[in-house]
């Protein structure tokens, strides 16, 4: 199994999405993500830590990578569609997508829909730190 490990992170200075690898200070309270531009050549920008996001090695319908943080629209085959915000569950070791009320088809789906094809069926529309009003849908 090749897993892509990457984050991203809202930049300190200019506010853009940086993506690429973390690192973590703890004992200088720093964020920094690594990434390589166009030339191949290595670059670090300090990032805000509460915008920090994980791959989750998947990408959506039309190949958008979803990370921690992302609200998803999620197609259900009897037509209906639900806003979910994309999270990871330390207890159960996965990725899942939540949604602000309980749905009768959620609990059992949370589990599955990060995990195999399904994700054909999830669409990124936003995420919590530049969207969130879209959580309130």
């Amino acid at each position: 199994m090749n897993e892509e490990i990457k984050f991203r992170g809202k930049d300190i200075e200019f506010g853009t999405w940086a993506y690429g690898y973390l690192t973590i200070s703890k004992l200088h309270g720093f964020h920094k993500i690594h990434f390589q531009d166009n030339d191949y050549l290595w670059h670090e920008t300090d990032v805000l830590p509460e915008t920090v996001g994980q791959f989750t090695g998947l990408r959506d319908k039309n190949g958008k990578e979803i990370y921690r943080g992302d609200i998803v629209r999620l197609y259900f085959d009897d037509g209906k569609e639900f806003i979910f915000e994309i999270t990871f569950d330390k207890k159960q070791m996965c990725w899942l997508a939540n949604h602000k009320e309980p749905i009768h088809t959620t609990s059992l789906y949370n589990l599955k829909i990060l995990s195999g094809s399904a994700h054909s069926n999830i669409e990124v529309i936003g995420n919590i730190h530049d969207n969130a009003d879209l959580l309130n849908n």
